[in-house]
């Protein structure tokens, strides 16, 4: 069964790898602890909150419709995460 942090993660290393960035940018930049980006991209984060997501965005320099406007965030998935 796939959570939704595992989508979240996808979507986040989709984004860093486009930028070229770190997951240690990402935490410099957003002013996160690297432990907290590292739970997520690691899929120990279940649920994300809409704030962390907001700020990953925000470190990302995308806005959060950018940030859910992939295959990953479709309804099937959702649909999935939330029935199951």
């Amino acid at each position: 069964m796939i959570t939704f942090g595992e989508i979240v993660s996808k979507r986040m290393d989709e984004i860093l790898f486009s930028k070229g960035m770190s997951l240690y940018a990402l935490a410099k930049k957003t002013d996160l602890p690297l432990s907290s980006l590292k739970n997520l991209y690691t899929k120990h984060t279940k649920s994300p909150t809409i704030l962390l997501i907001y700020r990953i965005c925000d470190g990302l320099g995308v806005t959060i419709e950018e940030f859910l406007n992939s295959p990953y965030f479709n309804k099937e998935t959702i649909e999935q995460i939330i029935y199951n």
